[in-house]
């Protein structure tokens, strides 16, 4: 997965939400989309390994299935068992086990690290 959260503006990339040119995440495995769709959290947020991303999200309403279990099912780690406002990647999950064990990164370190590649034009 690559969110791409930028957008030329005729002289430079500026930096974009997502939800603001409509993309919607949508957990649904079916092709043509779901037929009961259930809106995610307002601030729903996926941080990745190219920094965090404020996004919309969709979960399948046609199968019952639960929410950590749709996410899950597109490689996404949520943060909490129930109402997620926020997943993980499993890459950046990935990342941050092998910096962890080979360079003792600390989670707060690897954090601050996203939060900068996020905010790197607001600096």
């Amino acid at each position: 997965m690559y969110l791409f959260d930028q957008r030329w503006n005729g002289k430079y990339f500026e930096k974009i939400e997502l939800r603001s040119i409509g993309y919607v995440l949508r957990l649904c495995r079916y092709p043509d989309g779901c037929a009961a769709p259930l809106k995610a959290h307002r601030d729903f947020v996926i941080i990745h390994s190219n920094g965090y991303h404020k996004m919309n999200a969709e979960y399948c309403g046609c199968l019952p299935r639960s929410k950590r279990a749709q996410l899950m099912g597109f490689s996404l780690f949520p943060a909490t068992s129930t109402e997620p406002r926020t997943a993980f990647t499993f890459e950046v999950l990935n990342t941050f086990h092998l910096l962890t064990l080979q360079g003792k990164v600390t989670l707060h370190d690897y954090y601050q690290s996203l939060v900068r590649i996020s905010d790197y034009m607001q600096d």
